[in-house]
């Protein structure tokens, strides 16, 4: 078996319980804050991203596996590894240390990253482009609920 059929659902994994982890350390306080009123339930901000998580980790494998290698296989690469990063990190930011402001700035990169990501991939792999395109539209969504926390708290 190949090892990219092993390790991109790995680091997948890793990023999911990581994230996990320290968002659950911050739902004490997060349970005290004034959330807009559309602001979508626990039970299903998990459910999204487990499709978000399950989407994206299609997209890499199916990038790994046809994605021509060179320059721009490389730049992909390492905006998938900036991706995962920046996913745990926005938990840190917002749920361990509370810093509002900072996590919804941190969220306009992350978007920034998806959409490159989705740019460079439709070049030669739409199939994987399109599957980022639930994670696009839920890093919108999510950040305007994050810009409401600011202005709500």
């Amino acid at each position: 078996m190949k090892k990219k059929y092993i390790l991109i659902p790995l680091i997948a994994i890793i990023v999911v319980v990581g994230g996990s982890m320290l968002t659950n350390m911050g739902m004490v306080r997060y349970a005290t804050l004034n959330l807009h009123p559309l602001t979508p339930p626990g039970a299903l901000i998990g459910m999204v991203w487990t499709f978000i998580f399950i989407c994206t980790t299609l997209s890499a494998l199916s990038f790994w596996k046809d994605f021509p290698r060179g320059k721009i296989f490389t730049w992909i690469t390492r905006l998938f590894i900036a991706n995962a990063v920046l996913n745990v990190l926005r938990s840190w930011i917002f749920f361990v240390n509370h810093w509002s402001v900072f996590a919804f700035v941190e969220m306009i990169v992350l978007w920034l990253v998806t959409f490159a990501l989705f740019l460079l991939l439709m070049r030669k792999n739409r199939i994987s482009a399109w599957l980022l395109l639930p994670y696009l539209i839920w890093v919108i969504l999510a950040s305007f609920f994050a810009y409401q926390v600011i202005v709500l708290n």
